[in-house]
């Protein structure tokens, strides 16, 4: 027997939105890209927003806009995609594990 953890839901206008993303523009910084940005910063409202390609650039993203610099340690754990230390590192940071209970 097969139990489905998660249902995936579709809307079709989400369909629809990346089917015309794709086919017209360019699949990064395309101008729908622009556009999610600025609805996406309107909805939280912030002045800006951004998105990125993977979780990756997400947390590289993060730890410099919290000042990450060289030397400086950041706590994270080390039961974790390796994309999660190697964030640190990038930003010139240096990991510290912490195991949890």
């Amino acid at each position: 027997m097969r139990i489905r953890l998660v249902k995936q839901f579709m809307d079709e206008e989400i369909v629809e939105a990346v089917i015309q993303a794709l086919q017209n523009e360019k699949a990064v910084m395309g101008e729908s890209v622009f556009k999610f940005e600025e609805e996406l910063a309107r909805y939280f409202g912030v002045k800006y927003a951004v998105t990125t390609s993977s979780g990756t650039h997400a947390l590289q993203f993060a730890l410099m806009a919290v000042g990450v610099k060289a030397g400086k340690k950041v706590v994270t754990t080390p039961y974790s995609f390796i994309a999660t230390a190697n964030s640190v590192i990038h930003a010139g940071g240096i990991p510290v594990f912490a195991d949890v209970r």
